[in-house]
């Protein structure tokens, strides 16, 4: 009667490992790359975001010259990779600054003083060209036109929408439960040593029987997050999103796949373990029975 209890003690306990294990996978993987700035810092630079938001910025302003009557280069020579870098990075920064709650906003303060400077040197110019007074219309046409070029030029380097997504309350929703992805990775750790514990207890007696049951959980909660994670992966199931503008597209999906990225090495190293621990059971259980 005792081993069928045994057996039957230690399916219940390897289930439960199964999920405490997986928690453990999953949360390690919001908590070290989901939610660290460096996973979208190292993205910036694999993919030149800043280079796209600069194409995409003297793409739109060429397409307004007929419209606004000023000159592409009047921005572009304002504007310069190095400085969408700036914003891009202090964007990233900000945004998971918030979530880890060390800021309260995720407001870019960006220094656009060539840009002003260029934009009112041209309104003036054009002012004086065609005879207009630089009255307080005059003023506010050109506060108009310096306010719209800062704005369009964060909005167009907000690849990653952290702003989008604050405005949206997104971001201040999410903020509370940030502290708790760690905590969790922390309880599902010590969940899963416990229950290991558990386990060698239950085969003290023959203590390489728990090298079985680990195995088994492992590998079982590794399989459940490789495969999900390979079929999105592989399928570039995230092109689907229909996002035009080509940095944002770029900075989103780059940023999910390498989530499903880190999930598919971390199931890949959990198989590997696993078949490791299996192999070092079969190999203590022959020596036993030479």
């Amino acid at each position: 009667m005792k081993r069928p209890i045994q057996y039957l003690l230690s399916v219940v306990l390897t289930l439960l490992l199964v999920f405490s294990a997986a928690g453990s996978m999953a949360l390690g993987i919001l908590q070290f790359r989901a939610l660290d700035a460096t996973t979208c810092t190292q993205i910036l630079a694999e993919k030149n975001l800043d280079a796209r938001v600069l194409e995409n910025l003297t793409a739109y302003y060429t397409e307004q010259i007929n419209t606004s009557g000023i000159p592409a280069e009047v921005y572009t020579k304002s504007l310069s990779t190095e400085q969408i870098k700036g914003i891009i990075e202090q964007s990233i920064d900000n945004a998971f600054g918030y979530l880890h709650g060390t800021r309260d906003s995720v407001a870019v303060d960006a220094d656009f003083s060539l840009l002003e400077e260029n934009l009112t040197a041209f309104f003036k110019q054009y002012a004086e060209e065609n005879g207009y007074q630089q009255d307080k219309a005059f003023e506010k046409s050109l506060q108009t036109a310096i306010d719209n070029a800062k704005t369009n030029v964060l909005t167009t380097a907000d690849v990653f929408r952290f702003q989008t997504l604050y405005e949206a309350k997104v971001l201040t929703k999410l903020r509370p439960y940030v502290p708790w992805v760690g905590r969790g990775m922390l309880i599902c750790i010590a969940a899963s040593v416990i229950l290991l514990a558990l386990l060698a207890l239950l085969h003290r007696k023959e203590l390489k029987t728990l090298l079985y049951w680990a195995a088994s959980a492992l590998f079982t909660a590794s399989l459940l997050m490789l495969v999900p994670a390979a079929v999105i992966h592989f399928s570039r199931w995230f092109d689907r999103f229909a996002v035009k503008a080509d940095q944002i597209f770029v900075a989103v999906t780059s940023y999910l796949y390498d989530l499903t990225a880190s999930v598919m090495i971390a199931g890949s190293v959990g198989i590997a373990i696993a078949i490791a621990l299996w192999a070092g059971f079969w190999l203590l259980r022959r020596q036993k029975t030479v």
